[in-house]
């Protein structure tokens, strides 16, 4: 998981704006998680899917500024889009999908079992993109 606090002083000390508020945004996030009412364990994929999301609300509003001709703040959340996508881990490819499969389910895998198996090759490979995995189960099904 990553050191927030650690990313906020290193953004501090090196002066840049953008990445120190958009860290305090994500460590803001992250205790609004910790605290909710219905709180779930937060672990990595939590965290990677925190990230995604603030990522795609970014992305999202920064469009809409587009669309009003509002290119500078269309450009500041472009810019903590950046900031975000850069504490991603490296997405899992579907090579290394095929290979968990194989390693882990050499004599295939019967259809009811299916969805648990995708389940447990998304929490072990984080990030790993659903329907790719479906994909990759489904040509070894037995």
């Amino acid at each position: 998981m990553i050191d927030i606090n650690k990313k906020i002083m290193e953004a501090m000390k090196a002066h840049d704006k953008v990445a120190s508020e958009t860290y305090k945004l994500l460590k803001a996030k992250i205790l609004e998680f910790k605290t909710a009412k219905n709180a779930r364990e937060y672990n990595d994929a939590e965290e990677i899917n925190l990230i995604n999301k603030m990522i795609a609300d970014r992305n999202n509003s920064a469009d809409i500024y587009k669309q009003n001709n509002r290119q500078d703040l269309a450009d500041a959340e472009y810019a903590q889009a950046k900031v975000l996508q850069e504490l991603l881990p490296a997405l899992p490819t579907q090579e290394d999908i095929v290979n968990y499969l194989n390693e882990n389910y050499s004599d295939g895998i019967e259809k009811k079992m299916m969805g648990v198996v995708i389940k447990e090759v998304k929490e072990k490979l984080l990030g790993a993109d659903g329907k790719t995995v479906a994909d990759c189960v489904k040509n070894i099904l037995k």
